[in-house]
């Protein structure tokens, strides 16, 4: 994949993902390359821990979409659930709705997942996991929709909208960028705060924790984007983001493991 990255002239986005293939007991990077020499395809590269070694396996016809994060390169992290990578996607044929695109690190082969109706009127739509389940961030207004049972199209839930989540006393939501569930049934919830008129266009993170027993919310805390000369012409943001993971004995390291040995006999 990186001799193929490398004879292209101009690469207009890369979207990536992280995540565990049971069939060779491996972890795989996938990336996902859509280059303005080949604007009505994706390509495709696996690269494999084990054997240290990359490989083409196909062009789509989508493009990732974009999050809120968009730089000259923008970054799609992939969300792994059920041995499969999911992303928000721009379909290059049909009616150009954005649609939910998995990647089976198993087989390697991409499919659409439904996803719940209605979600067109939404400016801005992210993919999660909540609970272990996958998920759909959609603003604005909020709405969270959780799919109870994978692939099963009539098991999206709103768990989630507007009227709940303004109880909180801060200014300005924008949108909500990621949820994490928590061992007491609560749930942190990152949103990104109105720019306002600041003049960098950037946003500041709101850190809050919703109790769905009570349908009450509080502040934990908000984290203020701070801008800094980097440069003449150049700005570095340093950006605030929430992220969950799950512990494994499974060592991203070839032919090793985590945990103790096993006892010889």
């Amino acid at each position: 994949m990186k001799p193929y990255v490398h004879q292209m002239k101009y690469i207009a986005e890369i979207g990536y993902g992280f995540g565990y293939d049971c069939g060779i007991e491996d972890y795989k990077v996938v990336a996902v390359i859509n280059s303005e020499e080949y604007l009505n395809v994706s390509y495709v590269g696996v690269y494999t821990l084990g054997s240290d070694s990359w490989k083409t396996i196909s062009s789509i016809p989508y493009k990732l979409a974009k999050g809120y994060n968009n730089v000259r390169f923008p970054v799609f992290p992939g969300v792994f659930l059920n041995g499969a990578l999911h992303w928000l996607a721009q379909s290059f044929s049909g009616n150009g709705l954005q649609v939910l695109l998995s990647f089976d690190m198993k087989d390697e082969i991409f499919a659409e997942i439904h996803q719940p109706e209605n979600l067109d009127k939404f400016d801005y739509k992210f993919v999660g996991l909540l609970g272990g389940c996958l998920c759909m961030l959609c603003s604005v207004g909020f709405e969270v929709w959780v799919m109870q049972h994978y692939g099963v199209r009539e098991s999206w839930t709103k768990l989630l909208e507007m009227d709940q989540l303004m109880t909180v006393d801060i200014p300005s939501f924008h949108y909500l960028r990621r949820t994490v569930s928590l061992r007491n049934g609560e749930i942190l919830l990152e949103i990104q705060l109105d720019a306002g008129d600041k003049m960098d266009g950037g946003e500041d993170t709101a850190i809050i924790v919703y109790d769905p027993k009570w349908e009450r919310t509080r502040i934990v805390k908000i984290l203020l984007k701070r801008i800094e000369n980097f440069s003449p012409g150049y700005i570095l943001r340093k950006l605030y983001e929430i992220d969950s993971y799950v512990e494994s004995l499974v060592s991203v390291n070839p032919g090793s493991y985590t945990g103790a040995m096993p006892n010889k006999k």
